[in-house]
């Protein structure tokens, strides 16, 4: 299996896991708790600021190639990089609702949960797309040497959640993922 491929795999999982902490927040607020908008901020603001500086540039640069190797998977990979857009765009727009209400802003929570919810959606379907459609075929398909290069399976420093060090500004995300279901 190409190491290229196998990171991003293992990045969609922690993205996922990610996904699941929105969610598990939404039904904690559906049964009376109180958002916990700081919490949601750290995720939503990891979910926008690491895949779109890191993960999508390589995700991209791999189904460009397959586009030309493959014309077939062209409307697959234009709704992927749609995809990538829209994400973007409703992820910010969360992010900064998140942020404004956990600076004492006025933002009604079921605005918020909405977008929160639609977002999570798309990000988990978006990612069970690239894992069973495009980057099987892109593996399928791609020699390696097409592939962008990766140094290891492990993130490197640069993620700044799941790296070797974690940012001081995601500590707090850090410690309620490892400490979820306990």
């Amino acid at each position: 299996m190409n190491i290229t491929y196998q990171r991003l795999k293992n990045e969609h999982e922690r993205l996922l896991t990610l996904v699941e902490v929105l969610e598990e927040e939404l039904v904690r607020v559906d049964q009376g708790g109180e958002p916990n908008y700081v919490l949601l901020g750290d995720c939503m603001d990891y979910l926008c600021c690491y895949p779109e500086t890191f993960h999508h540039p390589i995700e991209e640069k791999i189904m460009n190639q397959l586009a030309v190797i493959e014309p077939a998977s062209r409307e697959l990979i234009q709704t992927l990089n749609q995809e990538h857009l829209t994400l973007k765009d409703l992820g910010q727009r969360v992010s900064t609702s998140c942020r404004a209400v956990a600076q004492e802003s006025l933002f009604p929570w079921e605005e918020i949960r909405t977008e929160l919810a639609a977002y999570a959606a798309l990000m988990r379907e978006h990612i069970l797309h690239e894992d069973n459609e495009a980057l099987p075929l892109a593996e399928q398909l791609l020699p390696d040497e097409m592939w962008p290069e990766s140094s290891s399976l492990e993130n490197d420093d640069s993620d700044p959640l799941f790296g070797k060090v974690v940012a001081d500004g995601y500590r707090n995300l850090y410690h309620h993922i490892i400490n979820r279901g306990s």
